[in-house]
C-alpha cells in the first residue's frame, strides 16, 4: 500500500505513474470490435462565460480521446465572446462530430444544455463542463460499459480535480460502487457522468428550476428509473479549480443551496418518502423522518453486555427502558416491545441459536401495539453497553431508517470514541468477509481520501455496537449467524440481508460515544492479508491498513 500523507501530492503523483497508467491503457478503440458495434455518445457542453483557455483545453482534451465515435453537442449561450465563437465555429467547420447552437441570450445552465440535448443523436450523453478536461481514455471506457452491459442506462466514474494552469492533479475522489445513500448528503456522481439519452429525454431533459444543481436533481431522476447503474473505478475526469468554480467554493452559485434542497425533497416526494432534507453544515443534509401516531415504530431491543460474563446482573442499561417508561419514546414515534441482554465476552457457537430462539417468534408474530402496518415498522434496536450518551433523538435517527425506507435493511450510527475517533463508522470486507475498520482511528475532523464518513454512506455491514435492522430482514436472514464470535455473526447476518436485497448503510446523524472495547481494539488493529478489492462500498484502487489508514493499492 502507497499511504497517504496529507498536504503531500507526492504520493498521489506516484499512483498517477504507476496504476493509473496501467488502467489507462486497457481500453482503446480497437477493443471495440469485441462486441461488434461502437455505440455514438453525445457529449453536452453548454458554455457561457469561460476564459478562452480553458475552453480550448476542454475541447483539446476531448479531440484527444482514443475513441472515436462521439459527437459533441455545444450550446453557445455568451453573447460577449466573440472569440470564443469564433473558435468553436472553426472547429466545428473542420470536424463534423461538433454541432454548435447559437443562442441569442443566456438561459441558465439547466436551459442551454436541453438545447445541446437537442442537438444529440448519440446512444448516450456525456455531460462535460467548458472549464474541465477528461483523459484520452475516458469515453472509451464509457464505451466499453455500454457494450459488455447492455441494460446500462447510467455511467459514472472517479475524478480528480486540477490546477489552475492545468499543471497539477490533485484531490482524487476514489468512489464505491452504486451507493444511492450518499446522494442525501452530497452530490458524490458529480462527473464523469453518462446517461442513456431516451432515458434523460423521457424524463424532460435537465431541469431549470434546479439551475447550479441540475446535475444532481438528473441523477435522481434517472437513478429511480435506471435499470442498472454501473461504476468505472478509473479517474476519468478532472475537475478545474478556479476563482469562478463551484470546484473552489459554492459563493460562485449563490442559489445552489436552494436549489440542492429543492432537488432532495422533490426525490423524497416522487419516492413517497415521508420525510423532508433539511441542509446541514457538516454532513451536506439531514433527512428527517415524518412520525406516524397511527402506526408507531414496534422496537425491541438487545444489550450487548461488554466486561460482564454475567449479563443477567447487568441493569437494563442504556435507558431504554427508562425512555420507555416516561413515555420519551413515544414522543419520538416508537413503542419499546421487548428487551434482550447478550454477554459479548461469553459469546460461542452456539449462543446464536439460543439468542434467536429468543427473538424470531416475537419478530415474526408482529403483535406489537402499532395496529396497522406495524409489522412493516419493526426494528431489532442492538445496543453496545460500552455506549455512553444514549437519548431518545439519537435512537429514532438510526431506527427511522429501516423502519421507513423499504430497502434499508440495517443502519449503524457513527460511534465515537471518547477522543474524539471513530471507533466504527461502516466496516470493508475482504474476500473472506472478515471485517476490516475503515475509519478507525481516525479523528472525527481529519480529511480522509475516500468519501467523508460524515455522510450517509452504504455499507455491506457495520459492527454491532449500535445498530437497527429492520425485523422482516433480521427474521428473513435467519438471525444471527453461526459463528464464535459475535461480531463476526453479525456482519455474516449483515452480508445474508444483503444478498436478499436490502441495502446496509451508517447515519452520520446517529453519532454516539463509547467506551474502547476489547472487540473494538481489535478491529481497529486488524490487518487482513486477503483482498478487499471486491467489496462494492469501497473502491479498488485504494487498500487499507494498520495504523497508516487508508491509502493508495500497490
Amino acid at each position: 500500500m502507497i499511504p497517504l500523507k496529507r498536504g503531500s501530492p507526492s504520493h498521489y503523483d506516484q499512483w498517477i505513474q504507476g496504476a493509473e497508467i496501467q488502467l489507462s491503457s486497457r481500453i482503446n478503440q480497437s477493443e471495440m470490435a469485441e462486441f461488434g458495434r461502437d455505440p455514438l455518445i453525445s457529449i453536452i457542453l453548454p458554455v457561457y462565460e469561460v476564459r478562452g483557455e480553458f475552453l480550448r483545453a476542454t475541447l483539446a482534451s476531448i479531440l484527444s480521446q482514443t475513441y472515436i465515435n462521439w459527437q459533441l453537442c455545444i450550446a453557445f449561450g455568451d453573447p460577449n465572446g466573440a472569440e470564443n465563437l469564433a473558435y468553436v465555429n472553426d472547429l466545428a467547420s473542420s470536424d463534423p462530430r461538433i454541432d454548435v447552437i447559437i443562442l441569442e441570450s443566456n438561459h441558465g445552465i439547466s436551459a442551454n444544455s436541453n438545447h445541446a440535448l437537442a442537438l444529440a443523436k448519440g446512444e448516450f450523453i456525456a455531460l462535460v463542463d467548458h472549464d474541465d478536461e477528461i483523459p484520452p481514455y475516458a469515453l472509451g471506457h464509457i464505451a466499453s460499459v455500454i457494450c459488455s452491459s447492455p441494460e446500462v442506462d447510467f455511467i459514472y466514474s472517479d475524478k480528480d480535480c486540477l490546477s489552475e494552469d492545468g499543471g497539477t492533479r490533485l484531490s482524487p475522489l476514489f468512489k464505491p460502487e452504486w451507493s444511492p445513500e450518499i446522494l442525501y448528503s452530497v452530490n458524490y456522481l458529480t462527473h464523469l457522468c453518462a446517461i442513456r439519452k431516451s432515458l434523460v429525454v423521457e424524463l424532460g431533459g435537465f431541469c431549470p428550476e434546479t439551475d447550479g444543481a441540475q446535475g444532481w436533481d438528473l441523477f435522481l431522476r434517472v437513478a429511480e428509473r435506471a435499470r442498472l447503474i454501473r461504476h468505472i473505478p478509473s479517474i476519468d475526469y478532472h475537475w478545474r479549480v478556479h476563482s469562478g468554480s463551484s470546484s473552489v467554493s459554492l459563493d460562485s452559485k449563490p442559489y445552489a443551496p436552494q436549489a440542492q434542497e429543492r432537488s432532495l425533497n422533490d426525490h423524497l416526494q416522487r419516492c413517497q418518502l415521508k420525510a423532508v432534507a433539511i441542509p446541514h453544515p457538516q454532513c451536506g443534509f439531514h433527512i428527517q423522518w415524518e412520525s406516524d401516531p397511527l402506526a408507531p415504530i414496534q422496537l425491541h431491543t438487545l444489550l450487548i453486555a461488554n466486561g460482564s460474563d454475567q449479563p443477567e446482573e447487568i441493569e437494563e442499561i442504556d435507558g431504554i427502558g427508562f425512555f420507555a417508561d416516561h413515555g420519551l419514546l413515544d414522543g419520538q414515534g416508537m413503542v419499546h416491545s421487548s428487551s434482550h441482554v447478550v454477554s459479548e465476552r461469553s459469546w460461542n457457537s452456539s449462543t446464536y441459536s439460543s439468542l434467536n430462539d429468543k427473538i424470531l417468534p416475537l419478530l415474526a408474530r408482529g403483535d406489537g401495539m402499532g395496529g396497522a402496518g406495524s409489522k412493516e415498522r419493526e426494528v431489532l434496536l442492538i445496543v453496545s453497553s460500552s455506549i455512553v450518551d444514549l437519548n431518545p433523538f439519537v435512537i429514532n435517527e438510526i431506527v427511522a431508517w429501516p423502519a421507513n425506507h423499504k430497502s434499508i435493511g440495517f443502519c449503524g450510527g457513527l460511534v465515537i470514541g471518547e477522543e474524539h475517533s471513530f471507533l466504527d463508522a461502516g466496516l470493508v470486507l475482504d474476500d473472506r468477509c472478515a471485517p476490516i475498520s475503515l475509519y478507525g482511528g481516525l479523528n472525527i475532523a481529519e480529511p480522509s481520501l475516500f468519501p467523508s464518513p460524515l455522510w450517509y454512506r452504504n455499507w455491506r455491514a457495520v459492527t454491532p455496537s449500535f445498530v437497527a435492522v429492520k425485523a422482516a430482514a433480521f427474521a428473513g436472514s435467519g438471525g444471527f449467524q453461526s459463528s464464535d464470535s459475535m461480531l463476526q455473526s453479525f456482519v455474516s447476518l449483515c452480508c445474508e440481508i444483503a444478498r436478499s436485497g436490502y441495502r446496509g448503510m451508517t447515519n452520520p446523524h446517529a453519532k454516539v460515544i463509547s467506551k474502547r472495547t476489547d472487540a473494538l481494539e481489535a478491529l481497529l488493529r486488524f490487518e487482513s492479508d486477503a483482498s478487499i478489492s471486491g467489496d462494492p462500498f469501497f473502491n479498488a484502487q485504494l487498500s487499507v491498513g494498520w495504523p497508516s489508514g487508508i491509502g493508495f493499492a500497490d
